[in-house]
């Protein structure tokens, strides 16, 4: 205590630019890291389309009826872009093909941040097997869409044999980003 007294007016002085430097420095940084949370809480864990699959199948003709609307999660966590969300809408239709098998369509959506969806295209996606409890659909750059008739989960194998697989519910997204985000 006496220590501090002795000291000059100039190190006094010093000390509590000091001491207000740091306060400063501190309240920059929790001032950041709440605008960091306010963007995912309020942005991130937002999917930009409602996240839903209403995939059943008709028991007196044995065809799916429904949609499903899910973000594309890669099973490889470290090749997913953090600043591109992009969905699949798989939609059935009532339509057969020549081999008597349900077509399906697939629309592939974008979304940049701060910009609004946009569609790439829809394309045509056929039924190409049925292995016990899973349907395979196929479009024509031979990517693979597989859905388990039960659970109703769907699973993606691109020509590369790389794999993915759809987030259909709004929560299991949520919790997906804020994972993502730490």
């Amino acid at each position: 205590m006496k220590k501090f007294k002795k000291t000059s007016l100039r190190e006094k002085i010093l000390i509590s630019i000091i001491i207000l430097l740091l306060v400063a420095l501190w309240s920059v940084f929790s001032v950041k890291q709440s605008l960091k949370w306010d963007v995912v809480f309020k942005y991130e864990i937002i999917p930009h389309l409602d996240l839903t699959n209403t995939l059943s199948i008709n028991t007196s003709d044995g065809l799916f009826r429904g949609s499903a609307t899910g973000f594309v999660l890669f099973d490889n966590i470290f090749e997913q872009p953090k600043n591109v969300r992009q969905y699949y809408i798989i939609e059935s239709s009532q339509n057969i093909d020549e081999n008597y098998n349900q077509i399906f369509y697939l629309d592939t959506i974008m979304a940049f941040d701060y910009i609004p969806p946009t569609s790439i295209g829809k394309e045509e996606l056929t039924e190409i097997n049925e292995v016990n409890n899973n349907i395979v659909l196929q479009n024509k750059a031979g990517d693979l869409f597989v859905i388990n008739k039960t659970s109703k989960d769907i699973e993606v194998r691109d020509s590369d044999y790389h794999t993915a697989k759809l987030v259909t519910n709004n929560l299991e997204y949520r919790d997906l980003v804020l994972e993502f985000f730490k």
